[in-house]
């Protein structure tokens, strides 16, 4: 089920609807120490600022941050060997999130391994996958291996051909895969294979689905909340509370009793949560788990 948002999310529409969901899966509180796991260019990292105390990143990438496209000083960023231990002590983190990584790494069970390691004893893990279903031929990052000339024609036409030769060709790196040397296919994962992965090692304490559509139904809702709110005042002050009003009369009472209950009723109808994505035709799955003893 997507989680209800907080206010002061600040992912947007603009941006992966995943880190919006995840953000949202975070604490109300304040948080203590955060590590992004394969963290990319930081942009996760760099929106966590008033949430999180600790802030830590690491990718087998360092670059990015080294050209410190975004103001990064309060990460603690660690450039890894993704075939060794990450280089954090144990019991160390409050918070860990895998921010679309796990399918790209060679063995997802030491990794897991190691990130339950390093989460202190209930400690939360939030990882978002690719879902098992019938859009699993639209991952991009397996266009290569499903349609190769397909995949060839467009990259070197939108990348250049240079590019296509060094990453895909000579070097045989992909971009944005953890692993770098493993060029596997990109996996998918259902709930089971979440929950098989994790073993008795995590409870998982939420998960969301979702598809094509989850960002433009959040839009509609947002713009629902607004028209309701508007309603709402409107509703107020046409027809108050008799139990605020002196002159209060059954009639009246009635009357207001049946407008709330029309306006009930019309947000329930419009309450979308997420129970229209769980099906085959979501393409994205978020799991928030922790750890257990």
């Amino acid at each position: 089920m997507l989680s209800k948002s907080t206010s002061n999310n600040p992912f947007r529409y603009k941006d992966p609807f995943r880190m919006w969901q995840v953000y949202n899966m975070l604490s109300d509180g304040k948080i203590g120490r955060l590590l992004d796991f394969g963290c990319g260019n930081g942009y996760f990292l760099g929106k966590l600022k008033n949430k999180v105390e600790g802030l830590y990143g690491c990718d087998p990438y360092g670059e990015p941050f080294e050209k410190k496209s975004v103001n990064f000083e309060d990460v603690k960023f660690e450039k890894i060997n993704p075939h060794e231990p990450l280089p954090y002590p144990d019991c160390f983190f409050d918070v860990v999130t895998a921010i679309e990584v796990i399918e790209h790494v060679g063995d997802e069970k030491r990794v897991i391994r190691e990130l339950y390691r390093i989460l202190k004893n209930g400690g939360v893990l939030i990882i978002t996958v690719p879902n098992k279903g019938i859009f699993d031929f639209l991952d991009r990052g397996n266009l290569k291996f499903n349609f190769p000339k397909l995949h060839k024609f467009l990259y070197s036409r939108f990348y250049g051909k240079e590019n296509y030769l060094k990453h895909f060709v000579n070097e045989k790196n992909m971009y944005g895969d953890v692993t770098i040397t493993d060029n596997s296919y990109h996996k998918h994962y259902n709930l089971k294979n979440i929950k098989e992965l994790l073993r008795d090692e995590f409870e998982i304490k939420q998960y969301c689905l979702y598809s094509f559509f989850a960002p433009f139904i959040i839009i509609f809702m947002q713009i629902i909340n607004i028209l309701f709110n508007e309603l709402f005042r409107s509703f107020a002050t046409k027809y108050p509370s008799p139990s605020s009003s002196a002159h209060s009369s059954s009639r009246q009472a009635a009357r207001y009793s049946r407008a709330n209950k029309n306006i009930s009723f019309l947000r329930k109808i419009l309450n979308i949560d997420g129970k229209i994505f769980h099906c085959n035709y979501s393409y994205g799955l978020i799991v928030k788990a922790e750890k257990v003893l």
